[in-house]
């Protein structure tokens, strides 16, 4: 039997991901007799840091982002030079960045000055094109050995740096064992939409939709830190702090899953409502025809508020059609589940390993 392919993982520890969220979820899922695996959380929010770090963090704040990565902070920097130190003392074939749109910058430089010229660089990126444009320090790219892209839509960008076979479209994946349909369905006396996250949410379009519907038998629950309760719009529920098996429970209570969005590459929460056997509604986007089922069923006809008012109303008159698209749904979210993504990833982490042993031999 072949040796494990030693791989060290880097993620963002988000304090609003829940167990059964995020990005680093894929580290659960890989296969821990072929790869032995090791982990580095990055704290990045300011209540997990203390003063004096905070106070470094500022002072060296114009140095790190000289080159033009916007969003990498002295945290990013020490875990850089925290894993090339580990790696001269333990060597990893694999470096994989799960949040690499602000997360690598100097690693390559790092190993290659401590002798571990062998280790390969994967990055994963999450942002759509046009911010990529404003985030990515474009000179480290080709370096990186492969990038694992979330979206098609991000291929174009990448493909100025590195050829087509350094380039992967591996798919966010969800949490299929956890996030799972209702049991029973629940009560249509008054229909539910839920609104989850807060990233390139258009809430504007949201409130206006609900605003006109004020009337009518229909709740609006939104699942975000970035919208507070408004008398103004009493049939919007807003909840903040859930954890995972609320959020479950708060789709499992729900009859549509309602994502305005200005833009998107992939969706944790579109994943999930495909898992929840959700039927939903959402912008027509490249990020959400890749993730959603072929049906034009599932998309708003227009950002126009009026236009998404009189599409929920056909889905509350057509409860055959909601089971039709919940079907549909949940079959993605099946395909979709970690367990599945995971399996392409483990191949191009072979493949990446298998190059680098070609080469030297």
């Amino acid at each position: 039997m072949p040796e494990p392919v030693r791989i060290q993982y880097v993620h963002t520890d988000y304090s609003h991901f829940g167990p059964h969220a995020g990005t680093r979820r894929i580290i659960d899922y890989v296969d821990k007799e072929a790869f032995r695996v090791r982990e580095y959380a990055v704290k990045k929010e300011k209540h997990q840091l203390n003063l004096p770090f905070l106070i470094a963090r500022r002072l060296t704040r114009p140095w790190l982002i000289r080159k033009g990565m916007k969003l990498y902070f002295l945290e990013d920097y020490v875990a850089e030079t925290r894993i090339a130190n580990h790696a001269a003392r333990d060597p990893v074939d694999i470096v994989h960045f799960v949040d690499g749109d602000h997360s690598y910058q100097h690693l390559r430089r790092m190993l290659d000055q401590r002798g571990q010229t062998h280790t390969r660089i994967i990055t994963t990126h999450h942002q759509p094109p046009e911010f990529l444009e404003r985030i990515i320090r474009k000179d480290t790219m080709t370096l990186v050995d492969h990038v694992f892209l979330v979206s098609p839509e991000q291929k174009d960008f990448f493909s100025q740096f590195l050829p087509d076979e350094k380039i992967s479209v591996i798919e966010l994946g969800v949490s299929a064992d956890f996030y799972v349909p209702a049991e029973t369905p629940p009560s249509r006396e008054v229909f539910r939409t839920i609104t989850v996250g807060s990233h390139l949410r258009d809430f504007d379009t949201l409130k206006e939709v609900a605003k006109s519907m004020q009337d009518e038998a229909i709740e609006f629950h939104v699942v975000s830190h970035s919208l507070q309760p408004d008398p103004a719009y009493p049939n919007v529920i807003v909840h903040q702090g859930v954890s995972d098996e609320a959020l479950l429970q708060l789709y499992q209570q729900s009859h549509l899953l309602l994502l305005t969005l200005s833009e998107a590459t992939a969706n944790s929460a579109l994943l999930e409502g495909l898992a929840c056997r959700l039927p939903i509604a959402t912008n027509d986007l490249r990020g959400t025809r890749h993730y959603l089922p072929a049906d034009e069923r599932f998309f708003l006809p227009s950002k126009n508020p009026d236009d998404i008012v009189a599409h929920l109303r056909d889905l509350i008159a057509q409860p055959v059609l909601c089971e039709e698209l919940a079907d549909l749904a949940y079959a993605r979210g099946q395909e979709l589940a970690w367990s599945n993504v995971v399996k392409r990833a483990e191949a191009i982490y072979r493949q990446v390993i298998d190059k680098a042993v070609s080469r030297s031999s």
